[in-house]
């Protein structure tokens, strides 16, 4: 385990020491001194995990908690909580609450190196030395506790490697809320991958890190993922761990004296068996394709075809893929790519939605892709390095 990282334990299993459900209250002269760049990156961090809409006022706000040179500031929208502890130069202990987004602005419209914040009662007061804002708030004990679970660490990763299979696995799952369980990201911790499905569309990235005994995989949420692709460092190791109850998993990473925590609620409910959709039988025809030929020919073709349910027909060869596109009113494309295929001298023709193909191109970081085909019907597959996508293809009148 690298050294840098603070592991998990039962011992600690309510966040942060300075993060109570019952906060102190602000005393008068209580404030601390911070780098202004530092709280900025600290807020934009932590804004990930505020609600943009809130439905209580309390969930707009940042919670900020400071006593013994140690300060924590959190954002939670009930299901996620981000907290993030940092060393501050600080004159006695307090907690207050105040709009997140408001607070980021105002650090960011400050011009001295460093700040201070000094808070009185329900209120905060900004100031660089020459410039100064006061901010009310909310006090400190309406805000929603971090959830009390008992924690097991399970297993540590690259941040890097972590944001790369994340936002690979990210633009496959379902953003249909009514479909809570495909509204997600799967870790599946017997294959050792991370998996998304929208039923029109798979992909499975490989993350070898993901080892864990006692469960078989969690499904978490989708805003989640987007928060840790966002947000985790691609330098720094982040320690996961899994709460007994099966409810919560908790990701932490140290950096010095910089401790970043993010705690989400787990999916309830069975992941579908997705392997099931895979084609295992060998494919009439594959081809080798360079990934950005290809992407730069759909992104031409998108323009013509975007709408509600965009198309691109296309016929591979054994030396080029032709692609196609049309739409009423508007006008049609055809364009063309070398390719290696091998497989049938009659080639295949298919028809795909393009933004499926764009959006595993996008987020794969190979040369070149692979693509298998068996007919007009079949699932088609992707390959990658440590990647696998299926997409149905369109069926056309």
């Amino acid at each position: 385990m690298n050294d840098n990282v603070v592991p998990f334990s039962s011992e600690n299993t309510d966040g942060p020491a300075i993060l109570t459900e019952n906060p102190p209250p602000a005393s008068s002269g209580c404030g601390f001194k911070i780098s202004r760049a530092k709280l900025a990156e600290i807020l934009a961090t932590i804004k990930w995990s505020v609600p943009a809409k809130a439905t209580i006022p309390v969930l707009s706000n940042v919670l900020i908690s400071f006593a013994d040179g140690r300060l924590a500031l959190s954002g939670t929208n009930i299901d996620a909580h981000s907290i993030i502890e940092t060393d501050v130069v600080s004159r006695s202990g307090g907690s207050v609450t105040v709009d997140a987004r408001t607070f980021s602005q105002i650090v960011a419209k400050l011009s001295g190196e460093d700040i201070t914040v000094d808070v009185r009662g329900t209120s905060i007061v900004v100031s660089d030395g020459q410039n100064e804002t006061r901010l009310d708030g909310i006090p400190a004990s309406e805000f929603v506790p971090v959830p009390s679970a008992e924690y097991v660490s399970e297993f540590v990763m690259s941040g890097g490697q972590l944001k790369v299979a994340m936002s690979a696995a990210i633009p496959f799952a379902s953003h249909d809320h009514t479909r809570y369980i495909l509204n997600s990201v799967y870790m599946d911790f017997a294959k050792k991958a991370l998996v998304a499905t929208d039923g029109r569309r798979l992909v499975v990235v490989d993350a070898p890190a993901l080892s864990v005994a006692s469960t078989s995989g969690v499904i978490l949420p989708i805003q989640a993922a987007e928060t840790l692709a966002g947000t985790l460092p691609e330098a720094a190791m982040v320690s996961v761990a899994l709460a007994k109850s099966g409810r919560y998993v908790k990701f932490n990473v140290a950096m010095g004296t910089t401790v970043y925590t993010y705690i989400s609620k787990l999916v309830d409910g069975n992941y579908p068996n997705y392997t099931q959709v895979i084609p295992r039988e060998s494919p009439r025809f594959s081809c080798r394709v360079k990934r950005q030929e290809i992407g730069s020919m759909l992104e031409r073709l998108l323009v013509i075809c975007n709408g509600d349910k965009p198309c691109v027909k296309f016929n591979f060869t054994l030396t080029e893929v032709q692609a196609s596109a049309i739409r009423s009113g508007v006008g049609a494309g055809d364009e063309s790519v070398l390719i290696d295929g091998e497989g049938t001298e009659d080639g295949v023709k298919v028809a795909i939605n393009p933004l499926f193909i764009l959006q595993a191109a996008a987020a794969w970081v190979d040369d070149r892709i692979e693509i298998r085909l068996k007919d007009d019907v079949s699932p088609v597959t992707l390959h990658g390095e440590g990647k696998l996508a299926v997409v149905m293809p369109v069926c056309l009148e």
